[in-house]
């Protein structure tokens, strides 16, 4: 309870409450109290303190379930009051991920934002409160593409943008979803394990004919303009698209007020948690038609049993992680601020930070992956067991390590 109190208040509030002696003399101690506040003209601030004081003690811990992202114009205030709270955990939604995967450099979950923001025409977190320029995008999209009625925003009559720009929104809508769809297909075709083959449409449009076979049935398509796909190779991106959504990701990567909030969310934030025997995560339990839950088979043919409490046996196929498969450079800050507490609190969390690093190629041993797979996880397995003798084990495993490099063929110069 002290803990809880207002410091500028403290003291008198600890006297309110905790005050000793006869009845009548605390009544006499609390009048004088109050007088006082009222005569140097603090009633209204220590009004207002107790008032805060009420509302944090109904409110001891908050529990924030998810997909704070995507769900309204202005999740940077959420954020922003999130990190002022005295006690807040997140668990994290889809939508979340998707944003620590772009700030982190995953082209595909770049996007991913991108495509969401351009059709509920919610740019404004973007442009304006993480600096993000969609120029470049909307020049793009202006150059290569005809009418995009099909694209326009889902809510056009909102008052951050005038009516005239909904045509360049949505020729910039339908840019950036070309892109994900060609990013999303490369990120399935190196990951065959995923099992995501389905999400492959590229290569079942019949660009000829303008319609699209799925599930053995073809459909007409409503817009069936596609300068920039090859129908030869569907998932290669143009040089301008390239150039294009490289250019984006380094501009997510580099936002400080996008990194404030995804820093936060990395640091009081996981996959899951449990709390007074309740388990807290974003997504739905799978269950019977009965009411009872339902056994489920994972990407990778493991059967999982749907339990209570502390035998949930969770995987990372509780969602699709697929794109925070990342091939570009990300910031060390944000795995390494995940290390410090994650790995000894739940092995999913940390499935999910690695899969977040997969890619990242600024160390050289992620770098040479292929022979050096070992080395980043040995060291991630001291901390894991809270060991800090690093440089005998390096010294332990020199000699392979060094047998290892010596097959790399670094190019002369």
């Amino acid at each position: 309870m002290r803990e809880a109190l207002p410091k500028d208040y403290q003291y008198i509030i600890d006297e309110l409450l905790h005050t000793s002696g006869e009845e009548h003399d605390k009544q006499e101690y609390y009048r004088n109290i109050i007088d006082t506040v009222i005569e140097v003209g603090q009633a209204e601030a220590f009004i207002v303190a107790l008032c805060n004081l009420i509302k944090r003690m109904a409110v001891d811990r908050l529990h924030v379930v998810g997909d704070i992202y995507d769900r309204g114009n202005h999740a940077d205030r959420i954020l922003d009051m999130l990190r002022e709270h005295h006690h807040v955990d997140i668990q994290w939604g889809n939508h979340d991920i998707v944003w620590m995967g772009a700030a982190a450099g995953s082209p595909a979950c770049v996007a991913t934002v991108l495509n969401s923001a351009l059709q509920y025409n919610t740019l404004s977190i973007v442009e304006n409160t993480y600096g993000i320029s969609l120029r470049d995008l909307i020049g793009f999209a202006q150059e290569t593409y005809r009418d995009s009625t099909w694209f326009m925003p889902r809510n056009p009559d909102d008052a951050y943008y005038v009516k005239n720009s909904m045509d360049n929104l949505a020729k910039a809508h339908k840019a950036i979803a070309i892109i994900l769809f060609k990013l999303e297909g490369q990120l399935i075709r190196r990951h065959p394990e995923f099992g995501m083959e389905d999400r492959l449409v590229l290569d079942r449009i019949d660009y000829e004919n303008n319609t699209v076979t799925l599930n053995g049935e073809t459909y007409p398509l409503n817009d069936g303009h596609f300068p920039t796909i090859d129908p030869a190779d569907p998932y290669a991106l143009t040089d301008a698209e390239a150039s294009l959504i490289e250019s984006l990701t380094n501009d997510f990567r580099h936002s400080q007020a996008l990194r404030k909030h995804v820093e936060f969310l990395y640091a009081d934030g996981a996959l899951y948690k449990v709390c007074n025997g309740n388990l807290l995560f974003h997504g739905c339990v799978p269950m019977t038609s009965d009411g009872q839950f339902e056994t489920v088979t994972s990407f990778d043919g493991i059967s999982l049993r749907v339990v209570r409490g502390y035998d949930m046996k969770y995987k990372r196929e509780i969602m699709s992680m697929d794109v925070l498969y990342g091939y570009k450079t990300v910031y060390p800050e944000f795995y390494d601020a995940a290390l410090k507490g994650k790995y000894s609190e739940d092995t999913t969390t940390a499935e999910m930070i690695d899969l977040i690093m997969a890619g990242r190629v600024f160390e050289f041993s992620f770098q040479f992956g292929e022979y050096l797979a070992s080395l980043p996880y040995m060291f991630r397995n001291c901390l894991f067991s809270n060991s800090t003798d690093l440089a005998s084990t390096l010294q332990k495993n020199k000699k392979a390590l060094n047998k290892k490099l010596n097959k790399i063929k670094c190019p002369k110069k």
